[in-house]
């Protein structure tokens, strides 16, 4: 699972099996509604399931000011100049600190 992608119940699943062997579908992202084709040898239940998926989307949305802050951060293109040019460099570290306090660690952004 990439940390940019939303967590799904299967992601979850997987965790908890941590390796084990499981076959399973879940249709429509029910977990009410999961079908263990092998039989659930691991004895899962939904609420390791449903727990471990608050985890991984407590974890993805605390990341959130990541994927806020990589769509406006300067782009290749614009650091390659910078990296020639003191004024580019200059304003590239401008709106890089400005994108650093619109989307704060803390996630209370956007801070205008």
């Amino acid at each position: 699972m990439s940390e940019d992608l939303k967590p799904m119940l299967a992601d979850a699943v997987l965790k908890v099996l941590d390796g084990e062997e499981g076959s399973f579908v879940i249709p429509e992202e029910d977990v009410t509604r999961i079908k263990w084709l092998d039989g659930n040898p691991n004895g899962i239940t939904e609420k390791n399931i449903t727990d471990k998926f608050k985890e991984l989307t407590d974890a993805w949305e605390s990341r959130a000011y990541k994927r806020n802050r990589e769509l406006e951060y300067p782009t290749i293109e614009e650091l390659t100049v910078a990296m020639y040019d003191a004024d580019d460099k200059a304003a590239l570290e401008v709106k890089r600190a400005a994108v650093k306090k619109k989307w704060p660690k803390d996630n209370s952004g956007p801070v205008e």
